[in-house]
Formats: structure tokens, C-alpha cells, sequence
């Protein structure tokens, strides 16, 4: 079922580039998009003082591959900036694991501590991961998903959609900083994805691995997991 409905996200795309089926974007942001490799918006809602961010960015690399590392959740301290620890806690399903956070906040605030569900999937577009709030001292609430979609000679497709709910009223004041931090990190990814995919395969096959035995119901950080009790 897993390998059939990633061969129907492949065929769903038009090899002519035009706007695929699905993708959240007019013709002037595709043709935006297609132009630069990367494109940004901020929607805003009066659900929050932040808008709603969206990103969308070509990667040179497969859709499995990309959501794979994207999902490399014991690592992303690694690579996603200002985050100073990314530690893998619970299992509440073989597709959802709840990680904890250190984010590294500007002078003079203290680092910041929370903890996010994540989710992963694919459906009928690709590959697709999903989070949401489940501890944290700063936001409300917080939810987003990031859905990669094949295009052919080895790219991908991401579709990047964030939404926050800060529990400080002076959080609408930077909430434009917000925004270019947010693409900065999405850009950061894509070039972590891009240079892992191109020189360093083992950690590819790995969290390739992981993502697939996880959609077969294998809780793949259990031992991670079972390591960081023992600390």
C-alpha cells in the first residue's frame, strides 16, 4: 500500500511544470517559485498576533528522502538552527513521538524548552509529516505540516505550512523577525537534505529506514528513547 500510493504521488505531478494538482499556489506564485526555487508567505489569521507561514522550495532530492531526513528527529540539533537539543521522549504510536526542545533565544531571554508531537504519513500526494504542541512555556498552541511531493530527476517538492499562538502580547512585535528566521531554517534544511543526500548516504539509508519501518508500526526510537531515561 506504502509503495503504491508513493508511485501515485509521483504520476500525480506534470512533467510539463505546470501547477500541480493539489498545491497551494496561484499561477504568479508558481511561476514565482519555479523562478527562484523558493517561495514565501505570511497569511494572516486572527487566530494569532503571528500570521500563518508557508514555504515552498525545490529540493535535489527524492520525496521519501527529504521527508525522511527532515524527520530525523535525534539529529535536527543538528542542522535546524538555534536548536541546542532535539531528544526523541515517547512513543505514542509508531508514527507519533513527542520530542523534546532546547531553542537557543536571543539576549537577554534564557533558553527556551518545549516539547512537540510529531506525526508522519503518506497520502496520496507523498510523503508528509506533521506536528503539534504538546508542552511548552512561550506558545499557546503550535501546528504545522511539511508535505513533499515528487517532480522527477531526483527533486522534490516541499510544501511548508507553520502556525503559531504566542503566549506574550509583545509577541506581534516581532513577529516579522519570526518570519525570515522561519525561511531562514526551511533554506537551512533544504541545504542540510541537498549535502546529506549528495555525500553522506549511510545517514540517508538510516532515517529512510526509520521512516518506512515507522509506517509498518515499528517504533523505531524506542531505543534512543530507552538510552535517554538511562541519563
Amino acid at each position: 500500500m506504502i509503495g503504491y500510493l508513493l508511485l501515485l504521488a509521483l504520476s500525480a505531478f506534470d512533467a510539463r511544470a505546470n501547477l500541480p494538482s493539489g498545491l497551494s499556489l496561484n499561477t504568479q506564485e508558481w511561476e514565482k517559485l519555479k523562478s527562484d526555487g523558493f517561495y514565501a508567505r505570511a497569511i494572516a489569521t486572527q487566530k494569532s498576533t503571528w500570521p500563518e507561514m508557508q514555504i515552498f522550495a525545490f529540493i535535489k532530492a527524492g520525496a521519501l528522502e527529504s521527508a525522511s531526513l527532515f524527520h530525523a528527529l535525534d539529529i535536527q540539533k543538528n542542522y535546524v538552527p538555534q536548536v541546542l537539543e532535539s531528544r526523541p521522549i515517547k512513543h505514542v504510536s509508531a508514527t507519533d513521538v513527542h520530542t523534546a526542545y532546547t531553542y537557543d533565544a536571543p539576549w537577554p531571554m534564557s533558553d527556551i524548552k518545549y516539547v512537540h508531537g510529531t506525526k508522519i504519513a503518506v497520502n496520496e500526494i507523498g510523503p508528509r509529516v506533521d506536528w503539534y504542541l504538546v508542552q511548552s512555556e512561550t506558545t499557546e498552541d503550535v501546528n504545522g505540516f511539511a508535505q513533499f511531493r515528487d517532480i522527477g530527476d531526483g527533486r522534490s517538492l516541499l510544501e511548508y505550512h507553520a502556525f503559531v499562538l504566542p503566549k506574550s502580547f509583545f509577541a506581534g512585535m516581532v513577529k516579522k523577525v519570526a518570519f525570515k528566521n522561519t525561511q531562514r531554517d526551511i533554506q537551512t534544511i533544504v541545504k542540510f537534505i541537498e549535502e546529506t543526500v549528495s555525500a553522506k548516504s549511510h545517514l540517508v539509508a538510516k532515517y529512510k529506514d526509520f521512516y518506512l519501518r515507522a509506517l509498518k508500526g515499528e517504533m523505531v526510537y524506542e531505543e534512543t528513547i530507552a538510552k535517554e531515561k538511562k541519563k
